[in-house]
């Protein structure tokens, strides 16, 4: 003979409160962000494996006015393109896309330490939906404004 159980719910005289589930999506493994330290490294999210497809990644370098920004890579392995057009690191001298270019790349030539003209970098990590590489590593460091000599002016 089957054992039979009964549970009983009852509600409450009160209007009944609904909540919802929220659900929020996240690329793993993340990247991009502001960094405001003096030194700091920055590397293709997934690095030293193999940096997913479908990527854009950003970061701010910010520090405090009258300092400068050296960014060195230590290692570069995206896809490589004449044009660097589908996997690539863009460095900007400031903090948005619209300040100038210093340079895009791609492949695996690392070029020299960068410097930048202000105290703000603006760096773009992009990867399309095909190729993947081993990725990048980069640090940066901060230093002074090199003191400028010029001629004596005198009235």
């Amino acid at each position: 003979r089957p054992l039979r159980h009964w549970i009983r719910f009852r509600a409450p005289p009160a209007p009944l409160i609904v909540s919802c589930l929220s659900l929020s999506l996240s690329l793993s493994p993340e990247c991009g962000g502001e960094l405001t330290a003096t030194y700091g490294s920055i590397n293709s999210p997934g690095y030293p494996g193999n940096y997913p497809p479908n990527r854009d990644c950003y970061w701010t370098v910010s520090v405090s006015p009258g300092l400068l920004i050296t960014f060195a890579f230590g290692t570069l392995s995206l896809e490589h393109h004449a044009n660097c057009s589908f996997d690539y690191l863009e460095v900007r001298d400031g903090s948005s896309e619209t300040d100038p270019l210093i340079g895009k790349y791609c492949g695996t030539s690392a070029p020299p330490p960068i410097t930048s003209s202000s105290n703000k970098l603006w760096i773009k990590f992009k990867s399309d939906s095909s190729v993947t590489r081993g990725g990048f590593r980069a640090i940066y460091k901060v230093g002074k404004l090199p003191l400028r000599c010029g001629p004596l002016l005198a009235r």
